[in-house]
């Protein structure tokens, strides 16, 4: 190590930390001199040898490339399955290209941003692949997102166009960006099916949008260089081939579903989609999983929690990969016994996807706390640090910094925020290296893997999206007659993190929740949207002035605020549809005439209930049911209809 000495003076000094729980609810770092120093060996073994990850990998190529190349090796293996249709490598090649030279010509390539907001199936991969070939960054949207939160993304990502479908034009917001409809076939059918010459493996893939704690959500730019990287670590760790057989059913406005996507299409495999209810419903996804002959499937511990306790005996051929979240040592032993391999992995959208991973293995699942979240995977670098950017010892908890290949640019449009994450790397003799200051708290194991431990900030994880709590609260703010609005998140019953929110008015008039309620949703997207929305004479506060979340987050819950029209269940079948609803919602007061919706059921929770009406009445209610609003009352109507019609 070359600046041994220099390094030694600088990290080999009494400093380590610990975690103590301020009054606001949240982790901080306190300095502490009760850690032995830093040998220089374990300064060595921490800085040098756990980040000895330098690999070679195709770093001048871009994805639609590796894409084309696997074209010319498998042009008739079958590249996209959606439900009935399906395509081979060369038929989606031929359709990418065609839609390629039509974006090129409406004005996509290098330094552009391309919109789009499409349904599921092979048109909307051959989209994302079409763009990347004119050069263009990709912006995915997604359908249900409320149109205003769509309005603040196209306004900041400032995209040249906008590709949607028809049947989605009442989904998304007026707009000055010119909108094309990748149903209008016509206006590029007779466009070449040859490949396009652009793309630069330095310009930005795709762009998604993260939650931000000023109020707005803000665009995180993920080169190719760095997907590349990603794809060709995760091959060989996952020891991908054209014979396997990828499930995915993520939403492309999740950044995971990156991973699935081209793990298959560069690989020769088969990328099959599920649909947005089979996404939701675990009947329908086991039953995915047979008849896709699946062998590798993504998603986050709460969707493979869901999946065992709705049955799911398991498939012994299937790779398991798991992130957006920690994974409780439970699941990981649950999920070995059922499947071929299970992967742990971690990492934030600013360093592309994941910059860990790790195979799970029986030992891994015994003791307390999570399942380790690994080591770096290649051309990745990761750094346990305390409050001084000093390298902890060994079991001492630190904040989680990141560096390599997996790097964004920064944030979209926000140098000021870019420059307080993104900051220079004081380990490299490159003074324009910089890593990520992640936020997340994590410790080292002896062998060198890592474990997750908590946020330092208000950020939380709701069903593996990442939430700024102060994104929420500033919506709440801004609804007329709120003073004051304060969200923290906690555990519910079940052990899922759930929000809750708390607010002051202004005067003493009278806010009716559910007209909050629908405000919310205009605005922020389910996962968002707090289960319990409670109104307080004052926002409890610590001695100091600020805003006590520790008392609101150790208080009892407050009850759903009951609907002047409550009518409690009373025939025997109301009686046993509310328990269901009882059992899912973790709600004890449920009236006939209550929203699912509106008593703070999100998408994961519809499916349970689902799966539970199905069980308890053998009716299988669609998903728009319920997010139509449908009341126990009006369920009952559907399933009395349907069992009739039996």
């Amino acid at each position: 190590m070359k600046k041994n000495e220099a390094m030694k003076n600088k990290y080999n000094r009494e400093w380590g930390i610990m975690i103590k729980p301020d009054l606001k609810n949240m982790r901080t770092i306190e300095m502490t001199r009760e850690f032995p120093d830093l040998t220089e060996q374990e300064t060595h073994k921490i800085l040098t040898e756990w980040n000895n990850t330098k690999v070679v990998y195709p770093r001048d190529k871009c994805i639609h490339h590796l894409f084309e190349e696997q074209v010319l090796l498998t042009p008739d293996n079958i590249a996209v399955v959606y439900e009935d249709d399906q395509v081979s490598y060369a038929e989606l090649n031929a359709k990418a290209n065609k839609l390629a030279h039509y974006l090129a010509n409406e004005g996509a390539m290098d330094n552009t941003i391309v919109a789009l907001c499409l349904e599921r199936g092979i048109e909307m991969i051959a989209a994302l692949l079409a763009i990347s070939k004119t050069g263009a960054t990709y912006l995915p949207l997604d359908a249900i997102y409320p149109k205003a939160r769509q309005e603040m993304m196209l306004q900041d990502a400032h995209p040249v166009l906008f590709l949607t479908q028809r049947s989605l034009l009442d989904n998304i917001p007026q707009s000055a960006v010119k909108i094309l409809l990748i149903d209008d076939k016509e206006k590029y059918a007779n466009e070449p099916t040859d490949n396009l010459l652009d793309g630069n493996p330095l310009s930005p893939l795709y762009v998604l949008f993260t939650s931000g704690s000023t109020g707005k959500p803000k665009g995180v730019p993920v080169l190719q260089r760095s997907t590349v990287n990603l794809i060709n670590s995760f091959s060989k760790l996952l020891k991908v081939s054209k014979d396997d057989i990828v499930l995915t059913v993520t939403t492309i406005a999740f950044d995971i579903a990156e991973l699935d996507i081209y793990l298959a299409l560069l690989n020769g495999a088969k990328l099959v989609i599920g649909s947005r209810e089979t996404s939701m419903n675990m009947e329908l996804l086991m039953e995915k999983f047979e008849t896709s002959n699946a062998t590798i499937f993504q998603a986050t511990p709460i969707t493979h929690r869901m999946l065992i306790q709705a049955g799911w005996k398991g498939k012994q051929d299937l790779k398991i990969i798991s992130g957006g979240d920690a994974m409780s040592r439970e699941l990981g032993s649950n999920l070995i016994a059922r499947t071929r391999e299970v992967w742990n992995c971690y990492g934030p959208t600013e360093t592309t996807i994941y910059n860990t991973a790790k195979k799970v293995i029986p030992e891994d699942t015994s003791g307390e706390g999570s399942v380790s979240i690994g080591r770096p995977i290649d051309n990745n670098t990761m750094y346990i640090l305390n409050a001084e950017m000093m390298p902890v010892p060994v079991g001492v908890p630190g904040e989680l910094y990141i560096g390599g290949d997996g790097l964004s640019p920064g944030y979209l449009n926000h140098p000021e925020m870019t420059a307080s994450r993104f900051v220079p790397n004081p380990f490299s003799e490159n003074q324009d290296e910089l890593i990520y200051k992640s936020g997340d708290l994590g410790k080292y194991l002896p062998d060198g893997n890592m474990v997750f431990i908590t946020r330092i900030d208000t950020q939380v994880k709701i069903r593996g999206f990442r939430i700024e709590l102060g994104e929420i609260e500033s919506t709440l703010s801004s609804y007329p007659g709120i003073k004051d609005a304060v969200v923290i998140a906690r555990d519910n019953a079940s052990g899922d993190k759930m929000l809750i929110a708390y607010f002051t008015t202004k005067t003493t008039q009278n806010i009716k929740m559910i007209q909050l309620g629908g405000f919310l949703k205009s605005k922020l997207p389910d996962y968002m949207i707090p289960s319990i929305i409670s109104k307080l004479d004052k926002i409890p506060l610590t001695a100091n002035n600020k805003v006590d979340r520790r008392s609101l987050s150790t208080a009892t819950l407050p009850e759903v605020e009951e609907d002047a029209n409550f009518v409690a269940p009373s025939t025997e079948r109301e009686i046993r549809l509310a328990a269901i609803w009882r059992d899912v919602l973790k709600i004890d007061k449920i009236g006939i005439h209550s929203r699912f919706l509106e008593l703070g059921g999100h998408s994961l929770m519809a499916a349970q209930l689902i799966t539970k009406i199905k069980k308890e009445f053998n009716v299988e209610v669609p998903f728009r049911n319920i997010f139509d609003g449908l009341t126990i009352s009006g369920l009952l109507n559907y399933i009395d209809e349907q069992q009739i019609s039996i």
